[in-house]
Formats: structure tokens, C-alpha cells, sequence
């Protein structure tokens, strides 16, 4: 999704303390013997990568990861480098752009030998892990429901 709106959305890029990447050093090497690590992150940093992200990113690069973010409130599913990247949509919160990724669901992550299996759960239906497809479901758009009719008294 590394268009202009999304990096407007990100403003600069995310800088990491030195404190923040020792931390992880010091974690990774004390679990080293993991299957799949998780980094849950507040921005998509990636779309924007700081210097201090980049560090922190060949960190991982010897051990099977996943990363997850939120801020944008819009569905992407990115592979970068053979490792996924995804951003939430906005599960409930504002929308702050048009398309298919304004979803709200919640996902499911189960692990298997083989690595994360990802679903999501959206109102709409359940879709995988490279977003709403709009051939099935159409664009998603929730703030554009069409009001229900409402019910006839019976008599």
C-alpha cells in the first residue's frame, strides 16, 4: 500500500530509542527457540521505515515473523522480503480513507507447523489474509447502509 496518501498518514517515519532495540535484541536472544515471533506495532511502520526500523527489522530476518499495525484504519496486507505485513483496518473506529480495507472485523491467528494460519472475521463475512476480496462482497462500506424499512404493526 506504499502509495502518497498512506505515507501522508504516517506524517515522518517512526524512530526506536536505542533503549527500545536493546530491549528487543535482549527478548529475541532470550526466546530464541521460538516457532513464529508477533510484532504488534500502533503504526504501520514499514510504509515509511526509519533508520532505527531498519535495525530493528534485521533483527528478524534469521527467525520466521509476522508484523501487525493499526493507525490508518484501513485493511493492507503487504509481503515484503517473504514476511507479512498487516495493518488493521479500523474495527469499529473512524474511517479515514475510501476502498475495500475500511472493514471492521477482528482476526483470528492460529498456529500451525507451518506458520500462522490468518483469518478475519469482518460484518460482512470471514476473508483471508490479503484482505476483503470486492468480487465477493463488494466495497465495503458501512457508513453507507442503506437504512432498514421499518416494521408494519400488525394488526
Amino acid at each position: 500500500m506504499a502509495d502518497e496518501s498512506v505515507i501522508a498518514g504516517l506524517g515522518k517515519p517512526v524512530e526506536f530509542s536505542d533503549k527500545q532495540i536493546a530491549w528487543l535484541k535482549d527478548t529475541l536472544a532470550q526466546n530464541a527457540d521460538v516457532r513464529w515471533t508477533f510484532l504488534l506495532l500502533h503504526d504501520p511502520v514499514w510504509e515509511n521505515p526509519s533508520e532505527s526500523f531498519k535495525v530493528l527489522d534485521q533483527l528478524l530476518m534469521k527467525r520466521d515473523h509476522t508484523y501487525f499495525a493499526g493507525h490508518l484504519h484501513y485493511y493492507d496486507y503487504d509481503n515484503i522480503d517473504g514476511y507479512e505485513h498487516i495493518t488493521m483496518g479500523p474495527s469499529g473506529a473512524s474511517f479515514h480513507q475510501d476502498g475495500p480495507g475500511n472493514v471492521d472485523h477482528l482476526m483470528w491467528v492460529t498456529m500451525t507447523d507451518d506458520g500462522p494460519e490468518i483469518a478475519n472475521i469482518a460484518l460482512k463475512g470471514i476473508f483471508d489474509r490479503k484482505g476483503l476480496d470486492p468480487d465477493l462482497f463488494g466495497a465495503y462500506d458501512r457508513k453507507g447502509a442503506a437504512p432498514s424499512e421499518p416494521k408494519k404493526e400488525e394488526k
